[in-house]
Protein backbone atom coordinates (compact mmCIF):
# COMPACT_ATOMS: atom_id res chain seq x y z
CA UNK A 1 0.00 0.00 0.00
CA UNK A 2 1.09 3.68 -1.19
CA UNK A 3 -0.62 6.75 -0.42
CA UNK A 4 0.49 9.18 -3.33
CA UNK A 5 -1.22 12.42 -2.52
CA UNK A 6 -2.54 14.44 0.37
CA UNK A 7 -5.55 16.80 0.62
CA UNK A 8 -4.45 20.02 1.67
CA UNK A 9 -5.81 20.13 5.51
CA UNK A 10 -4.47 16.61 5.61
CA UNK A 11 -7.71 14.65 6.28
CA UNK A 12 -7.86 12.91 2.75
CA UNK A 13 -5.27 10.83 1.73
CA UNK A 14 -5.43 8.32 -1.69
CA UNK A 15 -3.23 5.79 -3.51
CA UNK A 16 -2.70 2.68 -4.48
CA UNK A 17 -2.65 -0.85 -3.15
CA UNK A 18 -2.15 -4.38 -3.86
CA UNK A 19 -5.39 -6.27 -5.41
CA UNK A 20 -5.02 -10.07 -3.87
CA UNK A 21 -8.75 -10.16 -5.01
CA UNK A 22 -7.17 -11.34 -8.42
CA UNK A 23 -5.00 -13.60 -6.89
CA UNK A 24 -4.32 -14.01 -3.14
CA UNK A 25 -0.49 -15.40 -3.83
CA UNK A 26 0.74 -13.63 -7.14
CA UNK A 27 0.82 -10.16 -7.25
CA UNK A 28 1.95 -8.58 -10.62
CA UNK A 29 2.37 -4.71 -11.09
CA UNK A 30 -0.47 -4.00 -12.78
CA UNK A 31 -2.92 -5.62 -10.04
CA UNK A 32 -3.83 -2.56 -8.13
CA UNK A 33 -6.43 -0.70 -6.69
CA UNK A 34 -7.24 2.83 -6.01
CA UNK A 35 -8.35 3.75 -2.50
CA UNK A 36 -9.28 6.99 -0.30
CA UNK A 37 -8.68 7.63 3.30
CA UNK A 38 -10.45 9.69 6.12
CA UNK A 39 -9.72 9.44 9.87
CA UNK A 40 -13.69 9.55 9.93
CA UNK A 41 -14.41 6.78 7.54
CA UNK A 42 -11.07 4.73 7.26
CA UNK A 43 -9.94 3.26 3.95
CA UNK A 44 -12.25 2.17 0.93
CA UNK A 45 -11.51 1.11 -2.18
CA UNK A 46 -12.22 3.83 -5.43
CA UNK A 47 -14.08 2.17 -8.41
CA UNK A 48 -12.46 0.63 -11.39
CA UNK A 49 -13.87 1.71 -15.22
CA UNK A 50 -14.36 -1.83 -15.61
CA UNK A 51 -14.01 -5.03 -13.30
CA UNK A 52 -13.28 -7.21 -16.52
CA UNK A 53 -11.31 -5.90 -19.40
CA UNK A 54 -11.25 -7.31 -22.75
CA UNK A 55 -8.12 -9.62 -23.20
CA UNK A 56 -8.03 -10.98 -19.98
CA UNK A 57 -5.97 -8.28 -18.59
CA UNK A 58 -6.70 -7.80 -14.48
CA UNK A 59 -8.66 -4.49 -13.41
CA UNK A 60 -6.49 -1.59 -12.43
CA UNK A 61 -6.33 1.37 -11.08
CA UNK A 62 -4.45 4.07 -9.00
CA UNK A 63 -5.15 7.11 -7.22
CA UNK A 64 -2.36 9.47 -7.79
CA UNK A 65 -3.77 13.22 -7.06
CA UNK A 66 -5.99 14.91 -5.26
CA UNK A 67 -7.50 18.44 -5.04
CA UNK A 68 -6.58 20.67 -2.11
CA UNK A 69 -10.31 20.25 -0.61
CA UNK A 70 -10.28 16.60 -1.07
CA UNK A 71 -13.10 16.53 -2.84
CA UNK A 72 -11.70 15.20 -6.13
CA UNK A 73 -9.11 12.52 -6.52
CA UNK A 74 -7.28 11.86 -9.84
CA UNK A 75 -5.58 8.99 -11.66
CA UNK A 76 -5.80 6.49 -13.91
CA UNK A 77 -7.82 3.14 -14.42
CA UNK A 78 -8.07 -0.10 -17.11
CA UNK A 79 -10.87 0.26 -19.09
CA UNK A 80 -13.28 -2.43 -20.93
CA UNK A 81 -11.08 -2.07 -23.39
CA UNK A 82 -7.94 -2.99 -21.66
CA UNK A 83 -6.62 0.03 -22.14
CA UNK A 84 -5.31 2.08 -19.53
CA UNK A 85 -7.44 6.37 -19.31
CA UNK A 86 -6.79 8.99 -17.18
CA UNK A 87 -9.43 9.09 -14.78
CA UNK A 88 -10.94 11.15 -11.85
CA UNK A 89 -13.06 10.73 -9.05
CA UNK A 90 -15.51 12.60 -7.45
CA UNK A 91 -18.31 11.84 -4.68
CA UNK A 92 -17.32 8.11 -4.94
CA UNK A 93 -18.56 7.91 -8.95
CA UNK A 94 -15.33 7.25 -11.43
CA UNK A 95 -15.39 9.04 -15.24
CA UNK A 96 -13.09 8.32 -17.43
CA UNK A 97 -11.03 11.10 -19.53
CA UNK A 98 -10.35 9.53 -22.29
CA UNK A 99 -7.55 8.82 -24.60
CA UNK A 100 -4.50 10.26 -26.85
CA UNK A 101 -4.38 8.10 -30.16
CA UNK A 102 -2.80 4.73 -29.24
CA UNK A 103 -1.58 5.73 -25.84
CA UNK A 104 -2.49 4.66 -22.21
CA UNK A 105 -2.79 7.98 -20.34
CA UNK A 106 -3.07 9.11 -16.56
CA UNK A 107 -3.05 12.10 -14.24
CA UNK A 108 -0.62 13.17 -11.74
CA UNK A 109 -2.27 16.27 -9.85
CA UNK A 110 -5.44 18.33 -9.63
CA UNK A 111 -4.68 22.00 -10.99
CA UNK A 112 -8.41 22.94 -10.14
CA UNK A 113 -11.64 20.67 -9.04
CA UNK A 114 -13.60 21.57 -11.61
CA UNK A 115 -11.36 22.75 -14.57
CA UNK A 116 -8.06 20.81 -14.75
CA UNK A 117 -5.61 17.77 -14.33
CA UNK A 118 -2.39 17.49 -15.23
CA UNK A 119 -0.86 14.44 -16.18
CA UNK A 120 1.26 12.20 -18.60
CA UNK A 121 0.38 9.96 -21.69
CA UNK A 122 2.88 7.16 -22.51
CA UNK A 123 2.97 5.84 -25.95
CA UNK A 124 5.45 2.73 -26.53
CA UNK A 125 8.87 4.66 -25.33
CA UNK A 126 7.54 8.17 -25.01
CA UNK A 127 5.63 10.47 -22.93
CA UNK A 128 4.20 13.56 -23.58
CA UNK A 129 2.30 15.92 -20.73
CA UNK A 130 -0.90 16.81 -20.78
Amino acid sequence: MRGNAISGDGSVIVGEADDRSVSPTELFVENRAAFRWTAGSGLSRLADLSAAPLGGVVSHSKANGISRDGATAVGESRGINGFVQAVYWRGGVIAGLGFLPGANVFTRTVTDPINGATGVSALADARTAL
